[in-house]
């Protein structure tokens, strides 16, 4: 990864990644439940790849936010962890992704595997995928207040 050499270029920068990856992260989501047929490994490998544009994004705007300079950069780091709140309360709560997790063969997978899918599917019911339709809106409509609760205290403080 290549870091902008120019202080005006943060901005861009910080965009365009963050845009990219959640695209990116959007993509897996869609690969994993357009119906094909997948291997256990496919699936992990999938998941694998999803969970990994998400944290970049969460990380990169967590460090944007806590330590740019500038605040335009940070303001702009701020928008963008809220997109990926909010991207990633939409993955939570998709019963489609759940249940192609759900029909991963645990027989099939190591122990590694066996956890990553475990631990998957603990969280897709934590975060109320297993209810019905109008409980996951509530749901998501308390993630995104949530979220943006959030910054509103950290202005505060």
């Amino acid at each position: 990864m290549t870091l902008p050499d120019d202080d005006g270029a943060w901005q861009g920068w910080i965009e365009e990644q963050s845009a990219s990856n959640l695209a990116l992260a959007r993509g897996c989501i869609a690969e994993l439940i357009d119906g094909s047929e997948r291997s256990a490994a496919d699936v992990l490998a999938r998941w694998n790849d999803l969970e990994g544009h998400l944290r970049f994004v969460e990380n990169l705007t967590e460090l944007m936010q806590a330590a740019h300079p500038d605040v335009g950069a940070r303001q702009l780091a701020e928008h963008w962890y809220e997109e990926w709140s909010r991207a990633k309360t939409e993955r939570n709560l998709d019963r489609g992704l759940f249940d192609v997790m759900a029909g991963v063969d645990a027989s099939t997978l190591d122990d590694a595997a066996r956890r990553v899918r475990d631990r998957a599917l603990r969280d897709f019911r934590r975060a109320g995928v297993d209810r019905e339709a109008e409980v996951r809106e509530r749901l998501r409509r308390i993630a995104e207040r949530s979220s943006h609760s959030w910054f509103v205290l950290h202005e505060l403080l």
